[in-house]
């Protein structure tokens, strides 16, 4: 899930719910400050859990 809060500088801060989950691209952030309005950002989140076993031999 994500939160939303607007700043008083008329921009918004994202904060992702991204306990114990792997996120995409590597290094990405729990909160994302300073997001204007109707800005689109792709953020990729998964968890081992939801992952297909694989066997390499």
């Amino acid at each position: 899930s994500v939160k939303y809060s607007f700043k008083d500088n008329k921009t918004f801060t994202a904060t992702l719910d991204v306990e114990e989950k792997e996120c995409e691209p590597p290094g990405c952030e729990k909160e994302h400050p300073g997001l204007p309005a109707c800005q689109t950002r792709i953020i990729n989140m998964s968890h081992p859990s939801c992952e297909p076993p694989f066997e390499y031999v």
